[in-house]
């Protein structure tokens, strides 16, 4: 089932789109209401389907809206690839503070081939201030430098619950408990924090996906450790 988006009605108020001439306008509307954006505001430039939802346009007429889009920066394009990406996309709808759709958004991130894209999305990455987003940017910094590393496959759904499980919905760090949640991360919206996974071996360094490397972790707790070495976090936190 399609992901719900939100329409960017804000957009009315701010000066730098109400400048826009009306089929500019309409365009980008449009254009964010694509389902092929995903979770991360990237997709193929798909200018027949673009079209077909767009009364009266041609696929030219399509073309010369992105490209004006692009020129006034409400788009980023890239004609020889064929991609495209909407900066303001997650903003619009809210994907940085929902962590399950920001993790399909960093994976989304991985299907990008163009540079130029590969650079502006980096760009809305290292804005966040999310170590997984920032460790994505710096993936695509690499596609922007031509160099391609190994895609990182999702851990699977059944490790995930089994750590969770494991762990009793519980961080492994600080023992935050969490509500189990049947999918994705179990989130505490009132500390503003989730459960993750956590490698104990960090990937990085050779780590795996394997439920025996991975532990139940907060957010919070996540993010303080990074990459360290388990014991040394150990002795930081006054024991695991």
């Amino acid at each position: 089932m399609a992901e719900s988006v939100q329409f960017p009605s804000g957009l009315w108020n701010e000066d730098e789109f109400r400048v826009l001439t009306a089929p500019l306008q309409g365009a980008f509307l449009t254009l964010c209401l694509r389902p092929e954006l995903g979770a991360l505001g990237a997709m193929p430039v798909f200018l027949g389907r673009i079209a077909l939802v767009t009364a009266g346009a041609e696929r030219v007429d399509v073309l010369d809206n992105l490209r004006r889009l692009a020129l006034v920066g409400w788009i980023v394009l890239d004609e020889v690839e064929e991609e495209l990406f909407v900066p303001r996309f997650m903003e619009f709808n809210g994907v940085e503070k929902n962590p399950n759709r920001l993790r399909r958004a960093i994976t989304e991130s991985h299907a990008i081939e163009s540079a130029i894209v590969a650079a502006a999305v980096a760009d809305v990455l290292d804005r966040l201030a999310r170590i997984d987003a920032n460790r994505a940017a710096q993936r695509l910094r690499r596609v922007e430098a031509g160099q391609r590393p190994r895609a990182r496959p999702n851990i699977d759904e059944e490790i995930r619950h089994t750590v969770y499980v494991r762990h009793g919905w519980a961080c492994a760090y600080c023992s935050h408990q969490f509500a189990p949640a049947p999918t994705g991360a179990p989130e505490d919206e009132a500390a503003g924090i989730w459960l993750e996974l956590d490698h104990i071996r960090p990937y990085s360094l050779g780590g795996d996906d394997a439920a025996a490397n991975l532990r139940a972790a907060c957010s919070t707790c996540n993010r303080r450790r990074g990459v360290d070495d388990l014991d040394l976090w150990a002795d930081k936190t006054g024991g695991a």
